[in-house]
């Protein structure tokens, strides 16, 4: 029996881009600190509108706002029974005044406010000393409520009256006490002279290393000298404002204007999680109670800290090359709280962003209508929802955080309108088809295909196929799929007998994509590997067919994972491949193959009385007795922060000692962004390297019958007198067949798993 090879061919699905595709990455940076704008307070950018930007954390939230509120306390008597007496406290809706003398006193300006006044200056001699308690079980009819979790204030102080000599000193606490009353955690501010700040933020921690462990209070403090800021903020005479509010891992303090901050990082802090799990630290927890402490005369007001209820920003046009199809914006680093959103629009067309004027000059003949943009915008639901307060209506108490978004323009794909040639069939005069992997850890090599077949048909028909250069389709030999390929090495021959031979040489898709580019960024986060995967798959034009898996490419919840335009789409799969440990190849279906490595052996060889010949068993020199990899911390923890080294070690001393000499293997991966990566790489590459590898190579004379086999299949060897080879399975790292019309052959190398 002759045989036969089918070449099939066909038009893939999905071949042709129809929309490019473009994905421009912004993180908060891009946009405040753009080098069109100058950002401060005289000359702000004009597209971005009640927002504050905390370059610290690379965070933008909505602006807090720290215009004064009305006051509220009055002089409330009581009497005690015991000491059968009257006496008065000075209470409002939600605090107590304690100390010297308080009455409710109206500030003229811009704005206007009810301000607390406490008149006396020295009593008995000595400086009164006073202090305002807000909080729980507080106010006028002690139904005051403590902060809730990191929350903030803002302090107005004017008119602080002392005697000579005297030391001006104004304290802040935000604290929660334990069931003994001492200090359990929040900050403590304390400042002289209006301008030098001591602050101190407090944890209780539970030990780790004392027998038996136990709760100990640690306390993280700081010092500097706060600038001036904008003295008239308020209108008002001798007045400061200061602002404490908390934006990622950083307590703020900002006097006379969000502008004029100082940004502490915490060291130690609880984590949350908002409405989409996704982790944030907890600065202070719910239930702290603010206290404010000073001495003689002074004019002062307070609110919790409040933020704009609605910010938005717009970036800057930009010029992919084509007019977008359909932009969108997605963000892709938030954190969302109860009763916040963030939300984005993508926009085509530099004529609406222009506000219909199309400029004049160098520029003018710039195609604006090819021009693109993003808006995003940040809300939270307002404090008076019924609208009856105008002031109350317009902020909030919560804002959401924003730290990266995209503008994208998905990219589109269509099927050729063309028609395939028909399929072509002939008698083999020559095959060679061959898959390869890397022994060491099973990265996929190649996949190529050289068949040369008499021709059955008339000489135009392959006349025609060599005007087409290129042809793609599916090899098969006496019906069995040896896989598709793109065949561009086509060559049409007589011989001395008047035979006309047509050869076809190719490789697989996978070479394709190795020479394909990504024509835009591509940002993947929160995906499975394998969506991932897909993505990438579907971003070339190629069917991927993928095992189901929960796990992420990515552990830690606020990574990224950034292709940047102009990566090979096979050395972006391979990044995601490297994680997983999967194996990664071209199938013989046409699709790509992505799935965990298996176990079940699909063939059995018995050297002794199967068909087997040319036998060769190896040890392959793979051993690493030194392992370090190197990646980048993504974000804060308690071990690193974002942007440290992580360096990952093995090392076999054992094995070393035993060999005399160290064998080293480093690697270095800035995707690799968290410990579990590090380790994750570490142990596979462990596997593979220090497992003891041994393989076989060996030859089946008569192939025709194990034509189904494919790389990566796993056998199960048979050899009783190896005992070291004997009844284990070996998984396929290298097949080839060759031959001709009368006989196939295979060889096949395997590798011990």
């Amino acid at each position: 029996m002759e045989n036969v090879a089918t070449i099939s061919f066909s038009i893939p699905e999905n071949g042709l881009i129809k929309v490019p595709g473009f994905l421009a990455y912004y993180d908060a940076s891009d946009i405040f600190e753009s080098k069109f704008y100058e950002i401060g307070e005289e000359k702000k950018n004009p597209d971005i509108t009640n927002l504050f930007f905390l370059r610290e954390t690379k965070s933008i939230i909505l602006q807090p706002n720290i215009l004064p509120i009305d006051m509220t306390g009055k002089d409330i008597e009581y009497y005690d029974y015991y000491k059968k007496e009257k006496y008065i406290i000075h209470r409002g809706d939600n605090y107590d005044c304690i100390g010297g003398k308080w009455q409710l006193m109206q500030v003229v300006g811009n704005p206007s406010a009810m301000c607390e006044f406490q008149s006396v200056v020295l009593e008995n001699d000595k400086v009164v000393s006073w202090y305002v308690m807000d909080g729980n079980k507080r106010g006028k009819y002690g139904t005051g409520s403590a902060c809730e979790e990191n929350q903030g204030f803002v302090v107005w102080i004017g008119k602080n009256i002392l005697p000579l000599n005297e030391k001006q000193v104004i304290e802040f606490f935000l604290k929660i006490d334990d069931e003994k009353g001492d200090w359990k955690e929040g900050i403590y501010i304390k400042i002289e002279d209006g301008k030098n700040v001591s602050l101190a933020h407090c944890k209780t921690l539970r030990t780790q290393y004392t027998i038996p462990p136990r709760n100990e209070l640690v306390v993280q403090w700081e010092g500097f000298t706060m600038p001036e800021g904008q003295k008239d903020l308020f209108s008002w005479p001798q007045v400061d404002v200061w602002a404490v509010f908390f934006v990622d891992d950083h307590i703020v303090i900002s006097k006379n204007g969000i502008s004029n901050y100082k940004a502490i990082k915490c060291l130690n802090y609880d984590i949350g999680r908002d409405v989409n799990g996704k982790e944030y630290p907890i600065i202070v927890n719910d239930g702290a109670n603010f206290w404010i402490e000073g001495k003689g005369q002074c004019l002062l007001g307070w609110k919790r800290m409040m933020y704009d209820k609605e910010g938005t920003l717009e970036t800057k046009l930009v010029f992919p090359g084509y007019k977008l199809n359909n932009p969108k914006i997605a963000i892709t680093e938030k954190n969302i709280f109860e009763g916040t959103s963030i939300e984005g629009k993508g926009y085509c067309g530099g004529y609406k962003k222009l506000g219909g004027i199309i400029q004049v000059g160098p520029i003018a003949n710039i195609d604006w209508e090819k021009g693109a943009y993003g808006q995003v915008s940040l809300k939270a639901e307002q404090i008076d929802a019924s609208g009856q307060n105008q002031y109350l209506s317009s902020v909030s108490y919560y804002t959401p955080v924003l730290k990266s978004f995209v503008l994208k323009d998905d990219r589109q794909r269509i099927t050729s309108t063309a028609t395939a040639p028909d399929a072509i069939t002939g008698d083999i005069t020559s095959i060679d088809i061959s898959y390869s992997a890397s022994e060491s850890d099973l990265t996929f090599r190649d996949n190529s295909a050289d068949v040369e077949m008499e021709c059955t048909r008339n000489r135009q028909t392959y006349i025609d196929l060599l005007e087409r250069q290129i042809l793609y389709g599916k090899a098969e030999v006496n019906g069995t799929s040896l896989g598709y390929y793109i065949f561009n090495r086509l060559t049409l021959s007589d011989n001395e007998y008047k035979e006309t031979r047509f050869r076809l040489e190719g490789d697989s898709i996978f070479g394709r994509l190795s020479e394909m580019n990504l024509s835009h960024l591509v940002y993947l986060e929160g995906y499975t590997h394998t969506d991932a995967m897909k993505k990438l798959c579907n971003l070339a034009g190629v069917d991927c067919d993928c095992s189901d898996d929960a796990s992420l490419i990515l552990t830690g919840e606020k990574e990224k994972y950034l292709f940047q335009s102009g990566t090979s789409v096979a050395s972006a799969m391979e990044k995601i491949r490297k994680l997983s440990g999967w194996l990664l190849y071209p199938g013989r279906d046409g699709k790509i193959k992505y799935r965990p490595i298996g176990d079940t052996p699909a063939i059995t060889f018995t050297k002794a009385t199967d068909a087997v010949a040319n036998v060769e068993y190896r040890s392959s020199d793979t051993i690493r007795t030194r392992m370090k990899i190197l990646g980048k911390a993504g974000k804060d923890s308690y071990e690193f922060f974002k942007g440290d080294t992580l360096a990952g070690y093995i090392l076999h001393r054992t094995k070393e000692n035993q060999i005399g000499f160290d064998m080293v293997y480093e690697e270095t991966d800035d995707s690799l962004s968290d410990w579990v990566q590090i380790q994750k790489r570490l142990e596979h590459l462990d596997r593979c390297l220090n497992k003891q590898s041994y393989s076989l190579s060996f030859t089946i004379t008569d192939a025709t019958d194990y034509l189904w086999l494919n790389l990566y299949d796993i056998f199960l060897w048979i050899d009783e007198t190896n005992s070291i080879f004997n009844n284990k399975k070996f998984v396929i790292v290298h097949l080839s067949f060759s031959g001709n019309a009368t006989q196939i052959t295979a060889q096949i190398t395997g590798k011990m798993l």
